[in-house]
C-alpha cells in the first residue's frame, strides 16, 4: 500500500499559519464596543451589547463607570454608551479587587470601562453654558458636606452649619441663628404693596417712616385745653 503526499512549499504556507496567529493574537484584544445600561449599583454599571446577531452571544458585563469620585452621574438604566478596553483588568482600580493587576494578558471583556456617548435625542439646552441635571435634581456640596445646595423637582435648598434657605413654588424660609440685611430693603413692587407681619420683638435704632409720616419725629397738634402741639415723642 503506498501513501501520496502533496508537498506544499514553506512560502506558500507558512504567510497562512503567521496570518492565524495574529488574528488569534487580536481575538485576544480588549473589545471596545457600544452598549446600553441595564442597572446600575454605585459607581458599577451592567451593560448589554448593542451588536446586530451574529454567531457570538456576549453576555452582560458589570463594569466600573468612568469619571472622578468628584463628580457623581445620575446614569439611568437605558442610558447609551460604549466600553473602553484597558490593557490590564482594572479590578483593583475600582474596587472589585484586593490586588493590583500584573501584565497577563486578560480577558477580552475583562478590562473595560463604561463610558457615556452623546445621542441625537437628548433634551435641547443651551450651548453656552454648563448645564447639570437628574432625575431628582441636583446636588451641589463639599466632600464633608459643610455646604449643600441641594435642586429638587419642587424646591431649592441650601445650607451651611445651622444655616438654611428653603425656596418651594410659593415660599422662601431662611433660618439662622442671626440674620443681617446690609442695603435697601423694598418690601413689595406694586402700588399697595403686600402685607408684612412681625413676630417681634422687633428693635428700630433709627427712625421709622409710616405712610410718609416719622414714628420718631411727628406731633400732634390741635391740643386741647390749650393751643400747640404734643411736640416730638420722647
Amino acid at each position: 500500500m503506498s501513501i501520496a503526499y502533496l508537498r506544499t512549499p514553506l512560502v506558500s504556507t507558512l504567510p497562512v499559519g503567521v496570518r492565524v496567529q495574529i488574528a488569534d493574537a487580536m481575538q485576544l484584544q480588549g473589545k471596545s464596543l457600544p452598549c446600553h445600561v441595564i442597572s446600575v449599583t454605585g459607581p458599577l454599571i451592567t451593560v448589554a451589547f448593542d451588536l446586530a446577531p451574529s454567531v457570538w452571544t456576549l453576555p452582560q458585563i458589570t463594569v466600573p463607570l468612568f469619571g472622578p469620585e468628584y463628580v457623581r452621574y445620575p446614569i439611568q438604566p437605558g442610558d447609551k454608551g460604549y466600553v473602553v478596553a484597558v490593557d490590564t483588568p482594572v479590578g483593583f482600580s475600582s474596587g472589585q479587587a484586593s490586588s493590583p493587576a500584573d501584565l497577563s494578558q486578560p480577558g477580552n471583556l475583562e478590562s473595560l470601562f463604561f463610558m457615556p456617548i452623546g445621542n441625537a435625542k437628548w433634551v435641547a439646552v443651551d450651548p453656552n453654558a454648563v448645564t447639570a441635571y437628574g432625575p431628582n435634581g441636583v446636588v451641589l456640596r463639599d466632600t464633608a458636606s459643610g455646604s449643600v445646595i441641594t435642586l429638587l423637582p419642587g424646591s431649592i435648598t441650601m445650607t451651611t452649619g445651622s444655616c438654611s434657605l428653603t425656596m418651594s413654588a410659593d415660599t422662601i424660609t431662611l433660618q439662622a441663628p442671626n440674620i443681617v440685611l446690609d442695603g435697601q430693603l423694598t418690601q413689595g413692587t406694586e402700588s399697595g404693596g403686600y402685607p408684612a407681619t412681625l413676630q417681634g420683638p422687633v428693635t428700630v435704632v433709627h427712625d421709622v417712616t409710616a405712610a410718609g409720616t416719622s414714628v420718631h419725629g411727628h406731633v400732634h397738634g390741635g391740643v386741647t385745653p390749650g393751643s400747640g402741639d404734643t411736640g416730638t415723642p420722647v
